[in-house]
């Protein structure tokens, strides 16, 4: 029975392409926060959202990094998954990367109510973990998706370079 657990536990390993401690370790164990900002779309609240590296500084390309975002609206999965092809277009990925990319993610994403938490721990450019609310959605192993998905945010072009500076903690947020 034991061996079993042991290649359940392999097995989950090599799909994720994530280590995994004995412990019940925390995803944001270990990570310090780098910077807190807030999402608006016109007068409305979206999120807030946090990164995280393990010395609390970022540095683009240097992995691990945590994106935290905490919902206040309730959100459909599908409506996070068109934002995200949405941003990716902007930032020029062509249609074909972008359906790829987006069909990693589809199974796992869930709508979102107010007050629930998306996680994504980035081991490297290729490999993360997404949690919902402190439980694991799953791994996506991909050639550069961490780095286009945090990109959204971090990119020195992305679409809210106000979210970007308040993440990297250059700017702070009332939040």
């Amino acid at each position: 029975m034991a061996i079993i657990r042991l290649c359940g536990a392999f097995l989950m390993m090599a799909v994720s392409g994530l280590a995994i401690s004995g412990s019940d370790a925390a995803p944001l164990d270990g990570m310090n926060r780098v910077g807190k900002g807030q999402m608006n779309w016109l007068w409305l609240e979206l999120y807030h959202a946090s990164l995280y590296t393990v010395d609390g500084r970022y540095q683009a390309g240097r992995y691990p990094q945590a994106l935290e975002i905490q919902y206040s609206r309730d959100i459909k999965a599908k409506e996070l998954l068109d934002a995200t092809g949405s941003e990716w277009q902007k930032q020029g990925l062509n249609e074909s990367q972008v359906k790829v990319f987006l069909a990693k993610l589809a199974p796992l994403w869930v709508d979102v109510k107010r007050g629930d938490t998306l996680l994504l721990v980035a081991s490297d450019e290729n490999h993360g973990e997404f949690f919902y609310n402190g439980q694991s959605l799953g791994g996506v192993v991909d050639t550069g998706l961490m780095q286009v998905f945090l990109g959204i945010w971090l990119r020195d072009d992305t679409s809210e370079p106000s979210l970007r500076a308040q993440l990297l903690g250059e700017t702070s947020c009332d939040c």
